[in-house]
């Protein structure tokens, strides 16, 4: 039975990986299981269970002192908690976390959310193989790419992310006109939302672009971005890019921010341009908006086209702007769109199945694995 986990995560900023982590974090001590959090920091702190004991370390593996001072801290912490496993969130925690790992025999797991490229997987299989016992990815595009470049396929396991659907319920026709008036919004504007990181893989100057297209034909048209570019300055270029096209009475952005109900009920579509992937899009779909964003490779995992959401084969201003404005002068079927997205979301993105398996992949590694 598993007791004790140590959860390492690079930072407790607001983006999908680190909600995941508060998620199973908060859901994991509610079943029992003592965990501790060894992080740099972040806003997501306040959000964590008081039950949850938490320890900071500069976790940065590409940094030699910073790596060598979070290697210290995480043994430290490793020797007061005394886990059975400990789990990573990226290769930088995983890697800072060796050296707990092999002083005291600690098998490391190792999540991998990431849409790497393909000539980025040569790399990151041969540091799982390296650094970790146990790999869970959040999709099988990820493990059959793992596995193509050496990770062993008994190593690997498939686990969906999930949500608490008790945080996602339906949103009345009063919270709607609500959270509108709070964005200076009228009930007659037509709403796309975007939750995101602001960095340049986003593609949210494509959001930007197809916006301007979208405004000349769809009327009452506005966008809500919200997000932070992690001191990148990628941010204010697209406040430029929104000024230098005259929309700045379209699109608005915001900062990241926990609160992501207040911007779901406000908002009739949801687009994320990059991929049809990742928790802000869980979310969306379980606030029953319906998705506009780009095929992911292989499998499609969370938004099938034409039933929750529209997906893009390539990601082009033109085909943006079509897709949006088709579900915008359409709202009965992205109504339905959205109810079909929360159903999914019930059936197969829930935090219960992600638990559950989770808790079974624990178990399978501290009974399975012996460390020299």
């Amino acid at each position: 039975m598993i007791n004790s986990v140590l959860l390492v995560v690079k930072h407790l900023m607001f983006a999908g990986t680190e909600r995941y982590t508060i998620n199973l974090a908060n859901a994991l001590v509610e079943k029992g299981v003592q965990v501790t959090l060894v992080s740099s920091g972040g806003p997501y702190e306040p959000y964590i269970s008081k039950k949850i004991k938490l320890y900071f370390a500069p976790i940065d593996a590409r940094n030699d002192q910073n790596r060598e001072v979070a290697e210290n801290i995480i043994l430290q912490v490793a020797q007061i908690c005394k886990p059975q496993l400990i789990h990573s969130q990226c290769r930088n925690s995983l890697i800072c976390s060796q050296r707990a790992r092999n002083t005291l025999k600690i098998p490391a797991l190792s999540v991998e959310h990431l849409a790497y490229k393909e000539n980025e997987f040569p790399f990151v299989s041969s540091e799982l193989i390296k650094y970790a016992d146990k790999v869970i990815t959040i999709t099988p595009n990820i493990a059959k790419n793992l596995i193509k470049y050496g990770v062993d396929k008994s190593k690997i396991k498939i686990i969906y992310n999930g949500l608490n659907l008790n945080e996602f319920p339906n949103i009345t026709k009063s919270q709607k006109v609500k959270a509108r008036k709070q964005f200076n919004l009228k009930e007659t504007d037509k709403v796309v939302l975007c939750l995101s990181r602001i960095v340049p893989e986003k593609g949210l100057d494509k959001l930007v672009e197809a916006s301007s297209i979208i405004a000349s034909r769809v009327e009452n048209f506005k966008v809500l971005i919200a997000g932070d570019d992690e001191g990148c300055g990628t941010k204010q270029k697209l406040q430029n890019q929104i000024e230098s096209l005259k929309l700045s009475h379209v699109v608005s952005l915001f900062p990241a921010t926990h609160n992501i109900r207040l911007f779901h009920s406000a908002a009739d579509i949801f687009c994320h341009p990059p991929i049809s992937r990742g928790m802000s899009v869980m979310e969306a779909m379980a606030s029953r908006l319906p998705i506009v964003a780009q095929k992911a490779l292989g499998e499609p995992t969370v938004v099938l086209n034409n039933l929750n959401g529209l997906l893009l084969e390539k990601l082009t201003r033109e085909d943006l702007a079509d897709k949006l404005i088709f579900l915008l002068q359409n709202p009965r079927l992205a109504v339905t769109m959205g109810k079909s997205g929360y159903q999914r979301i019930k059936e197969v993105f829930n935090l219960e199945k992600t638990l559950d398996e989770t808790l079974k992949t624990y178990e399978e590694l501290v009974s399975s694995v012996k460390l020299a």
